[in-house]
């Protein structure tokens, strides 16, 4: 099905004309003279020319897609993003607050929740998620934790991630009773969670439960180009026209057409044959865990997690193999599944692995993942070791703009104010915070992460196994 006012035709029908292009891009969609950009959709590679509307004052095809996107995901008003959910984050966060404003947050939040807060002169307060002590992996955010913060505090935002990079969700719909109550607005990272709203077999999606934004990652999870997303206007608590002000400062005023015109073509795809491809992929992972139920080294989390005594809903296109009872590692894991089964996975860690579901995959692929599992376990000897659980905050100082820092080993850096996020990654969650006396638990967790072949980011480029601190001990606190 194609939409009667889908940018995706119109820029097919401006491909097949002869138009003299006399504005940017530089290419001009001149394919024979560079092929290779023609490879990569260069023929619907333009600007903002006639007829083609503009992302920042949407009228015509562009205000359709949002138009269609808010209807499909339940919203008031969407609002599309190319620069990811990133961008989209970061106006929720600015369109909702005034600097010197308390916020809080999610410890597991994005690394760009923290950024948005340093940028923007925000103080902090956080939110520990619960953590299952067999995995290591966090739980949702108990409504019951946010209530206590609001009871003795002003926040002008309440920022989760639900659900979390492994799929585990909290409830929104509680929380979103709490935060209105106590006059604050709740924002919604749902950036790999877009999908929820093509079955009622997947969690409930944050915008049909009561959040006043949401944002939604579509590229992640449904089929749309990378660096698609939406930030959905979810409650009358926000002002439209600041959102509006906000994506205009965050997101590109030199929007991708490629990228816009996905989404037109992912929503006339969730239209016509979503409710099919989503019975389907479901089939298909209900087929899939039953298969590897009886996995005896290597554990397939299902629907739920466990956490701190509280069960928690689990997204099941997000699998997660625990390898903490196994000798291997996530990182052999993953090596093993691509170099003797070719499957890629999204993220390995020392104690386990992710892979992601979608509407893309087939029957074939569950089946051939569930053999090479089988043959890893079997492969694989019993084993048991602790798994690296998320650390909680140190101590908050406030920092000036500017100050003297030295980098330091971890295993120096306990008591020291750290001068850079430091984050694992994936998921991308912060664990070293700029402006926290890095405590003990954090030091080890960042040695042990580092020594198990981690990928560990930091802001300032400092060399893996050590963190940048303050230079002096001195006093910064609040």
């Amino acid at each position: 099905m194609t939409h009667d006012n889908s940018l995706f035709r119109k820029l097919k029908a401006l491909s097949r004309r002869e138009d003299v292009p006399m504005h940017m891009p530089g290419h001009k969609r001149n394919l024979d003279a560079f092929p290779r950009l023609g490879e990569l959709g260069a023929a619907f590679d333009i600007t903002e020319i006639d007829g083609f509307d503009n992302l920042h004052s949407p009228q015509g095809a562009i205000a359709d897609i949002c138009d269609r996107a808010a209807e499909f995901f339940g919203a008031k008003r969407s609002f599309l993003s190319v620069n990811g959910s990133t961008g989209a984050i970061l106006a929720a966060i600015y369109a909702t607050t005034q600097r010197g404003d308390k916020v809080l947050i999610a410890r597991n939040c994005h690394r760009s929740v923290y950024n948005a807060i340093a940028a923007f002169g925000l103080q902090a307060d956080f939110l520990m998620p619960a953590v299952d002590c067999e995995t290591g992996l966090c739980g949702g955010i108990r409504p019951e934790d946010v209530a206590k913060k609001c009871a003795s505090n002003k926040y002008a935002a309440v920022i989760v991630t639900s659900p979390t990079y492994e799929g585990v969700t909290s409830d929104i719909r509680s929380m979103s009773r709490i935060v209105r109550d106590c006059g604050s607005v709740l924002i919604a990272d749902e950036a790999h969670g877009a999908h929820f709203a093509t079955s009622p077999a997947f969690p409930e999606s944050a915008a049909v439960q009561g959040a006043d934004i949401v944002v939604s990652g579509i590229h992640k999870t449904l089929p749309a180009l990378t660096q698609t997303s939406f930030l959905h206007l979810c409650s009358d608590r926000v002002p439209e026209k600041n959102l509006r002000r906000a994506m205009s400062l965050f997101v590109t005023s030199s929007p991708s057409y490629i990228l816009m015109s996905s989404v037109d073509v992912m929503l006339d795809v969730l239209a016509k044959d979503g409710d099919k491809l989503a019975e389907n992929l479901v089939a298909s992972l209900e087929n899939f865990y039953e298969k590897t139920r009886g996995l005896r080294r290597l554990s397939v989390l299902r629907d739920q997690l466990s956490a701190e005594g509280v069960i928690y809903r689990k997204d099941v296109s997000k699998i997660y193999i625990d390898c903490t009872k196994s000798s291997l590692r996530g990182f052999d894991l993953k090596n093993r599944l691509r170099e003797k089964h070719g499957i890629v996975v999204e993220y390995a860690s020392r104690d386990g692995v992710l892979l992601i579901a979608s509407l893309g995959d087939s029957r074939g692929v569950f089946d051939l993942l569930a053999e090479a599992l089988a043959e890893a376990d079997k492969a694989a000897l019993s084993s048991s070791r602790p798994p690296l659980v998320l650390p909680p905050a140190g101590e908050r100082n406030v920092l000036p703009q500017n100050t003297e820092e030295e980098v330091v080993p971890y295993a120096l850096a306990e008591g020291r104010i750290a001068a850079e996020n430091v984050c694992v990654y994936p998921p991308g969650i912060p664990v070293a915070v700029r402006g926290e006396t890095v405590n003990a638990a954090t030091a080890e967790y960042l040695a042990q992460a580092a020594k198990s072949g981690a990928d560990v980011l930091t802001e300032y480029g400092t060399p893996t196994g050590y963190v940048s601190v303050l230079k002096m001990p001195v006093s910064v606190n609040p």
